[in-house]
């Protein structure tokens, strides 16, 4: 059984994924899989299970995770990522985000990342589409970024009681 997500779950190598076959395949592989089946045979078939199904829960979380779908879809391109984002001016703007989101947490300031958060996805898909393998990894490292700031958001806000003020919810964008 393959390790490489995209295999194992027999999707075609895309960005974007039809999460419901996902989650059917999920439940298929793992009622083939599951441990428990193999209660009654020998423990190393046993073992042979738990690790299957370790796989198969791995795969189906990176498959329904935007950052690490990106990841295992570079990786299934042979392409190595760097932490070297060539945007200055971008990595100046996260940190006076971050900056700001420590200061003056606003609900409006939360769903403005969420946006940002949402073009860079968007670019992140357009460059998959368009098998632009260098853009692709130059909007994750920036979606890992804001994807950073937008969990930091919600925690400062969920802390300041504003977490049933907002509307947005990170899932929707995911």
């Amino acid at each position: 059984m393959s390790k490489n997500p995209y295999m194992l779950f027999q999707i075609p190598l895309t960005y974007d994924v039809d999460k419901q076959q996902i989650e059917r395949t999920y439940f298929r592989l793992q009622k083939e899989f599951h441990p428990d089946r193999y209660r009654h045979v020998s423990s190393l078939e046993h073992e042979a299970a738990k690790v299957q199904s370790g796989h198969i829960n791995t795969a189906f979380r990176i498959l329904n995770d935007p950052i690490d779908r990106a990841k295992s879809l570079l990786e299934a391109h042979q392409e190595t990522m760097d932490d070297a984002i060539e945007d200055p001016d971008f990595l100046m703007d996260i940190m006076e985000l971050q900056e700001t989101l420590e200061a003056q947490p606003s609900v409006s300031f939360y769903e403005s990342l969420v946006e940002r958060r949402q073009k860079i996805e968007e670019t992140l898909r357009t460059a998959f589409l368009n098998k632009d393998l260098k853009t692709a990894k130059q909007a994750l490292l920036k979606l890992k970024y804001l994807d950073n700031l937008v969990k930091d958001g919600k925690k400062k806000l969920s802390l300041e009681g504003d977490a049933k003020e907002i509307q947005k919810d990170l899932s929707t964008s995911q």
